[in-house]
């Protein structure tokens, strides 16, 4: 009877621990994103608000930093945007075309002398063009890297977004995450309960 006793006790212990450890940890959950709203706690200066929707700015204009820090800059996105495939179409383009308007105007020229000036005419259009694009390109890129913010970008459309909606986001990408938190709290409690018990039966 005295085992059976302790037996049930430390079991007792162990699944009391284990739902305390798992409830703890769906709460902490639910409170990085509820209350939404601020609530007053009656006859105190207190409030009581989530911890995204209180630090909503500071977490978008973190997150800002990091996506333009970290993962990705404007260069790199102009660089996937226009290739060098890109680069040398855009290249031919231009050389046909200014070829063709000038041969436009070279056909008032005699023929003796159209050939003797044509020659040197598609050497320079072709250096002309080749270094011309170059630095058009070069330019653009860097005027673009000026202008372009990424990571006020990514800050201003997450604070764009509405806390319901942004909650909903974070729970889809860290459902796993969040389930396997909820289960380790579950496993961490009874551990503690466990243990207890395990005390108990030697006092």
């Amino acid at each position: 009877v005295f085992i059976m006793n302790h037996f049930f006790t430390v079991l007792l212990l162990t699944v009391v621990g284990a739902l305390i450890g798992w409830i703890t940890n769906i709460f902490a959950i639910k409170l990085l994103f509820r209350p939404i709203k601020p609530i007053k706690i009656p006859l105190t200066r207190f409030t009581i608000v989530g911890l995204i929707p209180k630090r909503k700015k500071e977490i978008a204009k973190n997150i800002g930093e990091v996506v333009a820090n970290e993962l990705i800059s404007t260069r790199e996105l102009m660089d996937e945007a226009v290739t060098e495939e890109d680069l040398t179409q855009i290249r031919f383009f231009v050389k046909r075309k200014i070829k063709a308007v000038i041969d436009e105007k070279l056909n008032i020229i005699p023929f003796p002398f159209k050939g003797m000036i044509q020659g040197p005419l598609d050497e320079l259009i072709e250096t002309e063009v080749n270094n011309g694009l170059t630095d058009i390109i070069v330019n653009i890129k860097d005027m673009i890297e000026l202008r372009v913010n990424i990571a006020k970008i990514v800050e201003d459309n997450i604070m764009a977004l509405d806390l319901r909606e942004l909650e909903r986001i974070i729970l889809q990408v860290a459902k796993k995450e969040l389930k396997h938190i909820e289960i380790l709290g579950f496993i961490l409690g009874g551990v503690i309960g466990l243990v207890q018990g395990i005390i108990l039966m030697y006092l």
